[in-house]
Order: C-alpha cells, then structure tokens, then sequence
C-alpha cells in the first residue's frame, strides 16, 4: 500500500520503531483496534510517540500511528489528538476516505475512556464537527458526562461538516448525524428540562434547520431522517414519565 522508498514518513516510523524497542512494540501505517502497548502504564510511550508522529507530513499516517495509543493508561495524547482532528478537518479534509480517519481519531479517544479532559473537550466542541463526532458524543453519554450537557444541547442543530462527495447523494443524509448523536444523548439524561424539545420534535412535521442540497435524494433524506430523530425524541418523553 505504501512507496516505503518515496514515503519521507517511513524513515520516520523507522526511527519510532527504534525507540520503542524497549517497549516490546512494533508499528505499521495501519489502524490499530487494539494498542500493541499491551503492557504499558505510563506517559513515556505517549511522549516518544507523540515526539515522532509530530515529525510526519502525511495526516492519514499520523492517525494510523496514533489510533496505537487506544487504551486508558495512554490517554495523556488526548490534547494532542485533539489539536490533530482540528488541523486535519482545517486543512485537508475533502474526502469520504478522510472521514474514516476522523473516525479512527474518535474511536481511539473513546478507547481511552477518560472523562477528565474537559478542556480538550470544551475545544473540540468549538471546532468544525463531521459525522464521525457522533463517536465522541456517545463515548461522553456512555461515561455519563454532565458537565458539557448545556454545551452539547446548544449544538443539536448544528450543520456537519461533509466530504464534498456526499453532496447531492443519499450520503448527504449524515450531514445532521450528530445531531441524532445529540438527541439520543439528551434523552438519556432523563432531564424534565429538556421536555419542551422533545415535545416541539413530535409535534413539529418538518424541521426548519435541516438544510440539505437540492437534489433527486433531498425529500427522501429528510423523510428519513425526520421520522429518526421523532422516534428518538418520543422515547426521551417515554423515558420522563
């Protein structure tokens, strides 16, 4: 899959490897579902690799090296996986394959199941958020964090950023993905306060705020996507009796 003799990025893998010798790892430009720093429990992986993954050129290789840090032991990258998701979406996010690595990005934060980063987090909430945020919503609903509850309830009809490819195809329909996110979120607090919304969702027939491209696929997605997020706001009013 890779020119290792034309990847600038290899040599630089290759000096990471070296340095984690001692650590009994080994790294390839893949994502990693499971950490190969099986038995690590300290913040002197994440530095070294941090210090080499700040050296690569190529974004998707970045994130194929840090999804290698997946676990709760290694969660000190959180503000730099953080800062790597803003610069990617910033500056070359374009495509569907793109979006997948923003999930790889997600799905390792998730991983390191940690709560106390509310700072990272308020930031990433300030930032351009695509379908795969919904990852980062339902990691903050499963560990039941109530601090950013206002926060994300004021983004719940905020527009997803999407790779241009989707535009105008039935894709187009995770342009509002995180806000279904957001909705599943709210329900499960279970708060009276947040009643009025789910009753306006129910009752309203079509949803002012979703503003999707006019194309052959445009009614269908907002049929869809409408009966969704009804059928979620009903469970979150069957949930407050």
């Amino acid at each position: 899959m890779f020119d290792k003799k034309n990847n600038p990025d290899q040599k630089v893998l290759d000096a990471l490897n070296k340095a984690i010798k001692k650590f009994k790892a080994k790294l390839k430009f893949q994502y990693y579902e499971v950490s190969p720093f099986k038995k690590i429990a300290n913040d002197e992986v994440v530095q070294v690799v941090l210090l080499y993954v700040s050296q690569m050129t190529n974004y998707h290789h970045k994130i194929y090296i840090l999804s290698a840090l997946g676990k709760n032991e290694l969660r000190s990258a959180i503000p730099y996986i953080v800062n790597t998701y803003n610069n990617f979406v910033n500056t070359h996010y374009s495509s569907a394959q793109d979006e997948i690595f923003i999930e790889y990005l997600f799905e390792t934060i998730a991983k390191m199941n940690a709560s106390e980063y509310l700072d990272s987090y308020n930031k990433l909430f300030q930032m351009k958020m695509t379908p795969a945020f919904g990852i980062f919503i339902k990691m903050l609903d499963k560990q039941k964090v109530l601090a950013l509850t206002e926060v994300i309830y004021r983004l719940f009809k905020k527009e997803n950023y999407i790779p241009k490819e989707w535009v105008g195809k039935k894709e187009e329909e995770k342009r509002y993905f995180v806000s279904y996110s957001i909705l599943k979120y709210l329900v499960n607090r279970k708060d009276p306060k947040y009643r009025k919304l789910f009753e306006e969702l129910i009752e309203e027939e079509t949803y002012d705020w979703l503003q999707y491209s006019d194309s052959v696929y445009r009614d269908d997605i907002i049929e869809s996507f409408t009966a969704k997020i009804k059928a979620v706001a009903k469970d979150g009013i069957e949930k407050l009796r």
